[in-house]
């Protein structure tokens, strides 16, 4: 199979792990040949004197994207993805997402979506703040304009070196289906070293693929 990458115009240079030296972000289109032309988010950073790049972020088959952008580390992308119910030429599903190098890793950090012009799907973590130390456990409160299927989101804690230490489901509470949520919940801190960085993210995931609807995420320090 021939496969042809391209790298699409509009790569953007910024700061992305605070050393001083500029980075790269830019969009890479893959075609292999069939209908399908998968386009994925790839950094390139530097690390000890040296770049190297980061493992992609695929964003999605043939996806009409508006804006590519680095911000104060954070790469901010928005466009058009397909929904479940979406025809392959045609994405209508709007969303904004924000990426960040925690280690070496290239991590999907925030996203809000909208279908078909609907209301914004987000989550918003009020506490623990970004950076807080944390110990023994933590009260994750926050909340959401529209309530999850079934009250229910992902949680996903990982460090830096990429392993996933918890994944597992987390409720929310809201009156009915599609009304807001909220959340207040104690989560357990991983048995880590103290000192140890970790990504605390919450995730709402589509019940047709499972791909990410919304995300919102913090970084806590363990005492």
């Amino acid at each position: 199979v021939e496969l042809t990458a391209t790298i699409q115009p509009g790569i953007q240079f910024g700061n992305l792990n605070a050393d001083g030296i500029i980075d790269a972000a830019f969009m890479l289109a893959e075609d292999t040949g069939g209908s399908g032309v998968f386009v994925s988010l790839i950094v390139v950073y530097s690390r000890e004197e040296i770049f190297q790049q980061a493992p992609g972020m695929m964003i999605d088959d043939r996806p009409v994207l508006h804006s590519l952008t680095i911000e104060n580390a954070v790469v901010k992308l928005t466009g058009l993805v397909h929904g479940p119910n979406d025809p392959m030429v045609d994405p209508t599903t709007a969303f904004s997402a924000e990426f960040s190098l925690f280690g070496d890793q290239l991590v999907r950090t925030r996203q809000n979506s909208a279908f078909n012009g609907g209301v914004e799907h987000l989550i918003i973590i009020e506490s623990p703040l970004d950076g807080e130390e944390v110990s023994g456990s933590f009260m994750l409160k926050g909340f959401m304009p529209i309530g999850p299927f079934e009250n229910n989101l992902a949680l996903q804690i990982v460090d830096k070196l990429g392993n996933e230490l918890v994944y597992e489901g987390f409720m929310v509470n809201a009156e009915e289906m599609g009304a807001p949520a909220v959340f207040n919940t104690s989560v357990i801190v991983p048995a880590v070293q103290p000192g140890t960085e970790l990504l605390v993210m919450l995730l709402e995931l589509s019940m047709a693929d499972g791909t990410p609807i919304a995300i919102d995420s913090v970084r806590v320090i363990v005492k």
